[in-house]
């Protein structure tokens, strides 16, 4: 029986983590995962004044190209290939905008943000499905894993923020700590990974 990798179980569990609650509010049945307060923040009025503009729901959403990209990182079979295929796409189907972006509001930059999010997971990821990244699978792992951590929780901050000064009462919620927890487990591995790889060049070095 074919045993699941450890990067694929910890690669779902922070694609688990994105899509439960980040955001509980007590007072209101609305609980946002990730995706829904990255929506929630591209409407505050203060995000299009921001540089780059909507830092706030690119932060959060930027964590699908992530996961993607881990996917991609990550196949070592050419049996897993097909599979890791199907879910970048459909984590690019995802994040793609309303039709209405192709029609009527192609100058709506919260719908190209969303549009060049998804074209980065399809392309890049999808490529990088068929790449040999055997020497660099942990390094690219590691970037990351540490780019993700510090732009969910910095994403999840400043989301924060804004719901303060909309005056409303939240707590956080658990997607962001799963999500993370998964990120750090990733980071570990492909540490341990790297040091082996260190080692076992200097083992060839000298002998």
């Amino acid at each position: 029986m074919h045993q699941i990798p450890r990067q694929t179980i910890y690669i779902f569990i922070a694609l688990a983590g994105y899509m439960i609650p980040w955001i509980v509010t007590p007072s209101n049945p609305l609980s946002l995962n990730a995706y829904d307060l990255a929506e929630w923040a591209s409407l505050h009025p203060s995000q299009p004044n921001t540089s780059p503009p909507l830092i706030v729901p690119l932060f959060l959403r930027v964590q699908l190209v992530f996961i993607a990209l881990l996917i991609a990182t990550n196949v070592t079979t050419i049996s897993e290939r097909l599979v890791s295929l199907i879910a970048i796409g459909l984590l690019a189907v995802a994040q793609l905008p309303p039709l209405e972006f192709l029609t009527i509001a192609t100058d709506n930059i919260n719908y190209q943000q969303q549009f060049i999010l998804a074209s980065i997971t399809l392309i890049v990821g999808g490529g990088g499905i068929f790449l040999r990244l055997n020497r660099i699978r942990p390094v690219i792992t590691i970037i990351l894993c540490l780019i993700g951590i510090i732009t969910a929780y910095t994403g999840l901050q400043q989301a924060q923020s804004l719901y303060t000064m909309s005056l409303q009462e939240f707590t956080t919620g658990s997607g962001i700590f799963l999500t993370a927890s998964a990120y750090i487990a990733l980071l570990l591995i492909a540490l341990f990974a790297s040091d082996g790889v260190i080692r076992a060049r200097l083992m060839q070095q000298t002998t």
